[in-house]
């Protein structure tokens, strides 16, 4: 068949991913967590003034050059970012139809498959949030399948995929080590110096990052120490660790339980029905438990994502997706009407478990933030500075809702890690009185604004809403608590 051909059907399943991830939008979903916020505005910095490293964390730099790029061409706005999350995540599933062809699967089921891996509510929900997580997993899902084949093609497909996947998340770079080990022993015994390509593309990523960080933090490492020291002053470093570290196998089950539970089932079919369904290579499940053991790794460590920490095992459940539509298509006529009763039972029993369970455990729609920061926006002459203070990491919302990178700063960032060093109310204003930066138009949240002492700075309220002042200050620490 065609390339041409191939594409509109992979093209198919994006467009499935991009209209149900919209769809999320449209009910009122805006972010999952702060950090969706806290990348935006690292974005529109990178679209300001591009750069190899934009955040200066432990974060890594592909989400924002691509998030940055567009907003540079487009506008510096946080629709744009969103919509550039929603697309690159539909986009990405585009070759992962193509991995799931070198795999096997008819031209169907792999539409079928990776729709359904698509349509996941986790893949869906994530695939509306502005972080990298759906693009990501769809990438790492790309290069496990890949593992099933020695040609250079798909190999190379699932190179390139680890080489975005590798500077985009860390929980792609276990996997991206067994794809290169497994490369290179297919290589020598292939006697093949093209497949040097792709093992290569697979470990650039993790290897100029390592670089990175001994050449500019003087620690190859770094960003190990800095999620570990961060997670430890939130405080949510486990009295166990060996406790803790239940979390990853247990969240692989109770986060996604339909899908969990149909592929084990119909593994179990094709073992009693004594057929031998498609599955992934040795290196394939390899890369997968490397993952898992990655995870484990982590959360052992206390240096997991610090939010919704199941959302790294998304490529697993798409693999999943995508075994269970392979493995259905090869049982289909062996199913008897007592198999297909059995398996509706188990898709109810994973629908009652995910409300039993519960899914997302919050979201961030920051609206008191977003209204004040676009409202300001428009007020706000273009050329003038603007300050923020909040009462928590809600002061992300607002600088991402400005828009306007360099001109617009947080007053306090709310680091637990100086937590010692940042004083509250005026005194914390004062500390930043010496950097000229203090006097001019302030978002302040109401708690910390003292409206006895209005006349006295003489001046008035520009804008508010229930939470938040916009206002124009000459004398910061004489109006503000």
């Amino acid at each position: 068949m065609s390339f041409s051909h191939e594409l509109r059907y992979g093209a198919l399943a994006g467009v499935v991913k991009l209209l149900a991830s919209t769809a999320f939008l449209l009910t009122g979903f805006v972010a999952l967590s702060d950090d969706d916020y806290s990348r935006v505005v690292i974005a529109q910095g990178f679209a300001a003034a591009p750069s190899w490293d934009p955040s200066g964390t432990s974060w890594l730099p592909f989400p924002f050059w691509l998030k940055g790029s567009a907003l540079r061409v487009l506008s510096n706005s946080f629709e744009v970012a969103q919509a550039t999350s929603v697309f690159a995540s539909a986009a990405a599933l585009l070759p992962l139809y193509f991995a799931a062809r070198f795999w096997g699967s008819t031209r169907w089921q792999a539409t079928f498959g990776v729709a359904l891996a698509g349509l996941l509510p986790y893949s869906v929900v994530l695939g509306a949030a502005t972080p990298p997580d759906a693009f990501c997993a769809a990438l790492i899902a790309t290069a496990i399948l890949t593992l099933g084949r020695s040609e250079l093609a798909p190999l190379t497909l699932g190179g390139a995929a680890l080489s975005i996947a590798t500077l985009s998340r860390y929980e792609s770079w276990p996997v991206a080590l067994v794809f290169a080990l497994v490369v290179l022993v297919r290589a020598i015994r292939l006697r093949s110096v093209a497949l040097l390509g792709p093992a290569f593309l697979a470990i650039f990523g993790p290897v100029a990052w390592i670089l990175h960080g001994a050449l500019n933090h003087g620690d190859a490492l770094f960003f190990v120490a800095r999620v570990t020291q961060y997670q430890k002053a939130l405080g949510l470093a486990p009295s166990s660790a060996w406790a803790n570290g239940f979390r990853t196998p247990l969240a692989l089950l109770r986060f996604e339980p339909e899908i969990m539970l149909l592929a084990f089932a119909v593994a179990l079919l094709a073992a009693a029905k004594r057929t031998t369904p498609k599955t992934l290579a040795g290196g394939g499940w390899a890369a997968c438990l490397a993952l898992f053991l990655f995870l484990v790794w982590g959360d052992l460590r206390a240096s997991t994502a610090t939010h919704h920490a199941e959302r790294t095992l998304l490529s697993l459940w798409m693999l999943a997706a995508i075994l269970l539509v392979r493995g259905l298509g090869q049982l289909r006529v062996l199913l008897t009407r007592r198999d297909q009763a059995v398996l509706v039972c188990i898709a109810m029993l994973g629908i009652t478990a995910r409300f039993i369970w519960g899914g997302f455990s919050s979201f961030a729609p920051r609206s008191e933030e977003r209204d004040i920061g676009v409202r300001a926006a428009s007020l706000i002459p273009a050329t003038d500075p603007v300050q923020v203070l909040t009462t928590d990491y809600g002061y992300f919302a607002i600088l991402a809702s400005l828009a306007r990178p360099g001109l617009a700063k947080s007053a306090d960032t709310h680091d637990p890690r100086t937590h010692a060093e940042s004083p509250r109310g005026k005194r914390r204003v004062a500390r930043f009185a010496h950097t000229g930066r203090t006097a001019g138009w302030w978002i302040v949240d109401r708690s910390l604004f003292n409206p006895e002492r209005l006349s006295d700075c003489n001046q008035r309220v520009a804008l508010e809403n229930h939470q938040f002042l916009l206002v124009r200050l000459t004398d910061p620490v004489l109006c503000l608590r």
